[in-house]
């Protein structure tokens, strides 16, 4: 019967032994496959020191433009912040003018009705500028206790309100937009929990 055994597959020469392929096959390398030990010469040197140079030169323009750019960002952040701060002045010197004039037309007419229904003006103003630039009351009052909007400074029973309700407001918060600028100072209703009007019956002790 013919020998139906496979020949052998050819491995791999070893990388380190190369005696024994011919010289064709040795300048079939690949290319970088010098010796390390083989200086460079003057030509592949200054092309290196050429991409070092080139390399740190792109990097210091890198670093000039970050630290340009961080400071030109703080500049803007800056300026746009004065520039809220002054629109917001601008709205709310008006109101301070109208605080004055109430002042000063109460203290000369001596009319106490007239003092406060100029002052009720004044605040009428100061709310509503407030409200142009988006700053708003927090609802208070009423409201079931809400640890994100309200600060509870005193929780006492009240039959009329519901447990955790809002029943009075000390100091009224605003908040601008989804932000709390300051948390109302409210005092919450705290009811006794009800007693089960059903007791287990105690069992009778066995004679």
């Amino acid at each position: 019967m013919p020998d139906e055994t496979k020949p052998p597959v050819p491995q791999p020469a070893d990388d380190e032994d190369t005696d024994h392929l011919p010289a064709d096959d040795l300048a079939q390398q690949p290319a970088g496959a010098e010796d390390a030990g083989e200086p460079l010469s003057l030509e592949a040197l200054q092309q290196r020191a050429a991409e070092r140079d080139d390399l740190h030169e792109k990097w210091l323009r890198a670093t000039a433009d970050y630290v340009n750019l961080r400071q030109r960002t703080r500049k803007e952040v800056a300026g746009a912040a004065s520039q809220g701060l002054q629109r917001l002045a601008e709205d709310l010197l008006p109101v301070l003018d109208d605080l004055e004039r109430a002042l000063e037309a109460a203290n000369a007419a001596h009319d106490f009705e007239q003092f406060t229904h100029g002052v009720r003006l004044v605040q009428q103003s100061f709310r509503q500028a407030l409200e142009k630039h988006g700053i708003e009351p927090i609802d208070a009052a009423g409201q079931t206790f809400d640890p994100t909007r309200h600060e509870a400074v005193i929780a006492r029973p009240d039959p009329d309100a519901p447990d955790g309700t809002v029943v009075e407001e000390i100091r009224r918060g605003y908040r601008l937009g989804d932000r709390i600028i300051r948390a109302s100072q409210v005092i919450v209703a705290k009811n006794p929990q009800p007693e089960p009007d059903d007791q287990p019956a105690e069992d009778e002790p066995e004679d």
